[in-house]
């Protein structure tokens, strides 16, 4: 498992050739709220794309970012198009699916995060031994 300084490490490089393809101060924050959210699991905030990226006034990185959410809502919502299914009815059954996509998509994450701390739990085991050695 990574360390929090070598991941700390990879994000920043990452962030640095994402200013090379992304001149433009808002494309470069959209991408590093990519990058975070999805690349690393972190969730963005103003503050913590404003500390990496360090561009544009402060009101940037929170544009950005509200910019970032409602595109990832935009996204995630269902629709379900049927020519014979009243409106109401139809936007209902999109927001079923949608809410049960949630909740396995949190369930998942529960279960990774469970498998994680696991995982790190035996290697710091497995380490404990080879510290008393020292």
């Amino acid at each position: 498992m990574e360390t929090l300084e070598t991941t700390e490490k990879r994000l920043l490089a990452e962030i640095e050739a994402l200013r090379l393809q992304y001149p433009d101060t808002q494309d470069l924050y959209r991408e590093v709220c990519v990058v975070l959210f999805f690349r690393h699991g972190i969730t963005p905030t103003a503050n913590k794309l404003y500390q990496l990226v360090r561009k544009g006034s402060m009101s940037a990185p929170a544009d950005a970012l509200n910019r970032f959410w409602e595109m990832l809502r935009e996204k995630s919502r269902m629709r379900i198009e049927h020519p014979d299914l009243p409106e109401s009815l139809r936007d209902a059954a999109g927001e079923m699916v949608g809410a049960l996509w949630q909740r396995a998509q949190a369930e998942a994450k529960s279960t990774l995060h469970a498998l994680q701390e696991e995982a790190e739990a035996s290697i710091q085991a497995r380490k404990a031994p080879l510290k008393m050695r020292c």
